[in-house]
């Protein structure tokens, strides 16, 4: 739990938290979940539930360090669930080497997805949710379990298209199900029956909250016309392929998605003749969920963050597993040489990642300064002595067994530590940085972000802090401008910003279904200032000769002004 507090101060941005903030603040003017930035600035299907309570604690704000105050929240209870969950799937109170694995690949999923205003971190909780009733019911089948287990699903799906992983924990204890359904009687069936029909009730209700059905299926029609939401199952290569390239390419998110895949590897290759003891739901359940994946039609890398919690699971269950199989005599030595290589081979794997979060992070210092090869053999130094004092505490033949648990905690508590300690230097010799800026909010003391570090034509943080001076904010930089004005949309009109921000991504002004598209076309742009980390911003200077520049305005639209 410390390590959560310390990384909701220090922890980069994600590239989608400012377009989640952004769609939260101008909830209130439309009062529904808008996609601002694309999309032609439709209303989103999914979502709407969720989304409205999120808004009164993130769109009320403006400072990043109290936005993530649910998402904390959120990573908070999913560690207790997780303890819960490995209690019922190895019978017992864990052995240490489980529980530190346990710990050690939960803050490497929460570190690299959990801390974002996005809504994975309460997917996850959700999955994790469907997952701990369905290891209740592989224990003892009870309909009570199920009725748990439905309505997670329902409110996962319903909140977002990731969501539909969920219902992975159910399709993994399907068996089980099936099993338990034969021994029943009629009325179990029809008990169940009833449950899924009422399932389909809340899923029709939370779908249409604030609309009726005819328009939120036309609302996802055309979602499924844009860009980042209509990728076909058969593409789901492109998560992986692009993994790096969208923001994947740090340490502790390579190393999150190589335990997911570690995991199920290791159910696959499982001896099925052994019995552990140990439940098998935990890893089939995360294998089940990547296949859900694909039928997902977005497909950027932090979609990841909603398997965070059971891949914890799953993977300390895999671990305990390992340590039942020990008295195998052939398995005894080759199975855990060839996890323990695996381990080995991923961190390695994760060490050479470029560092890059998806938009700049660092300014002075940089990730091969954390992430080097002599802190890669400092970490392998730590794994051999610790098979050592393994050796010297008389447990040698449970070593090749337990220091696969060993080496998988040192190598994520390593990855998380560095990436924090690189991140708490950088934000120590540098004028501004996204931990800087929470402190001072913590602190209470009043600030305009990044805007007091931008340089150019007079004083812009002033200009950006002006209430009624619109500013368009592109999404991997809108969290650092607190003080800013976002345009409205009212009427289907947005309103013309007076400055753009943009960040060194492309700018999203030139999208085709931006619902701002036509500024870049009918307004000059012209740089005024630039700041750290490549930041630019641009005036929205006057028409183009023969055009006449509408400014859309709350209220009512006869008073609108041309100018």
């Amino acid at each position: 739990m410390a390590v959560l507090l310390v990384w909701w101060i220090v922890a980069p941005t994600l590239f989608d938290d400012g377009w989640l903030w952004v769609e939260l603040r101008a909830f209130d003017d439309l009062g529904t979940l808008n996609f601002y930035y694309d999309t032609w600035g439709v209303t989103s299907p999914l979502g709407y539930w969720l989304v409205w309570l999120g808004h009164w604690a993130i769109g009320s704000t403006s400072h990043l360090v109290f936005m993530r105050l649910p998402a904390l929240l959120a990573l908070l209870v999913s560690w207790l669930l997780c303890r819960w969950c490995l209690h019922r799937v190895v019978g017992g109170r864990p052995a240490p080497v489980v529980r530190w694995t346990l710990a050690g690949a939960f803050l490497v999923g929460a570190t690299a997805w959990g801390m974002t205003l996005r809504l994975e971190p309460f997917v996850s909780l959700l999955v994790l949710a469907s997952l701990a009733a369905m290891i209740s019911f592989a224990l003892v089948p009870r309909l009570a379990q199920l009725a748990i287990a439905v309505p997670a699903v329902v409110l996962a799906t319903t909140a977002h298209p990731i969501g539909l992983v969920a219902a992975a924990p159910l399709l993994a204890a399907a068996p089980e199900t099936v099993a338990w359904l034969r021994r029943g009687e009629r009325r179990v069936l029809l008990a169940l029956g009833t449950l899924l029909l009422a399932g389909l009730a809340l899923a029709l209700v939370l779908f249409t909250l604030d609309a009726d059905l005819a328009t939120r299926l036309s609302d996802a029609r055309v979602a499924r016309e844009g860009d980042y939401h209509a990728e076909p199952w058969w593409r789901e290569h492109v998560r992986y392929t692009t993994f790096d390239v969208e923001g994947g390419g740090t340490v502790i998110r390579r190393l999150s998605l190589a335990l997911l895949m570690l995991t199920v590897v290791a159910w696959l290759t499982r001896r099925r003749a052994v019995s552990t003891g140990v439940l098998v739901l935990p890893a089939r359940s995360v294998g089940a969920a990547l296949v859900l994946l694909a039928f997902v039609p977005s497909k950027f890398p932090w979609h990841f963050g909603a398997l965070a919690a059971i891949g914890a699971v799953a993977t300390a269950a895999e671990v305990a597993r390992l340590l039942g199989e020990r008295d195998e005599p052939r398995w005894r030595a080759l199975r855990p040489i060839l996890a323990l290589a695996a381990v080995g081979g991923i961190a390695l794997l994760s060490w050479r990642a470029p560092g890059e979060w998806g938009l700049p992070v660092l300014q002075e210092t940089s990730w091969r300064s954390g992430f080097s090869p002599y802190t890669f053999l400092v970490v392998v130094l730590f794994v051999v002595v610790a098979a050592v004092a393994s050796l010297r505490a008389g447990r040698g033949r449970g070593v090749p067994e337990g220091i696969v648990g060993e080496a998988i905690a040192i190598v994520s508590f390593a990855a998380v530590g560095l990436t924090a300690l690189v991140l708490v230097r950088d934000a120590a010799v540098t004028a501004w940085s996204p931990a800087r800026q929470n402190l001072e909010a913590l602190t209470g003391r009043s600030s305009c972000g990044l805007a007091h570090q931008l340089r150019g034509e007079g004083n812009v943080s002033d200009l950006l802090a002006d209430p009624e001076t619109p500013a368009y904010l592109e999404p991997p930089v809108a969290v650092y401008f607190p003080c800013a004005t976002i345009p409205t949309i009212e009427d289907g009109l947005v309103q013309v910003p007076r400055l753009v921000v943009r960040s060194p991504s492309r700018l999203l002004l030139d999208e085709s279904d931006s619902p701002f598209a036509a500024v870049s076309d009918l307004y000059e742009l012209r740089s005024i200032a630039r700041g750290p980390r490549g930041v630019e911003v641009l005036s929205v200077g006057n028409g183009v000769p023969g055009f006449i520049r509408i400014d859309a305005t709350r209220g009512d639209p006869t008073s609108r002004t041309s100018r």
